[in-house]
């Protein structure tokens, strides 16, 4: 499994392997915490979350957010690529 250096860089900004959904909600899934623990518990975020007890908050581990990060910008790298071509 190859990661890449975005996994790596989240990793050294969050000091381990994973994240609460409530420090990362607004900044990288555009949403008030409250909103992105609801669409978690209905499994309805772009990455999963997981929680190690009913009460604890929940998780997203940085290899999800990585690939989220690195696949919105590939998606957006193309869209600029197309409206370059068709101008």
């Amino acid at each position: 499994m190859m990661h890449s250096p975005t996994l790596f860089m989240l990793m050294a900004s969050y000091g381990g392997p994973t994240v609460s959904l409530d420090s990362i909600s607004e900044q990288y899934f555009g949403m008030s915490c409250r909103t992105a623990q609801a669409k978690a518990t209905a499994g309805r975020l772009p990455v999963p979350a997981f929680r190690a007890s009913q009460k604890s908050p929940y998780q997203v581990h940085l290899a999800d957010l990585a690939n989220y990060i690195d696949n919105k910008r590939t998606e957006a790298r193309d869209r600029t690529s197309l409206m370059a071509i068709t101008g």
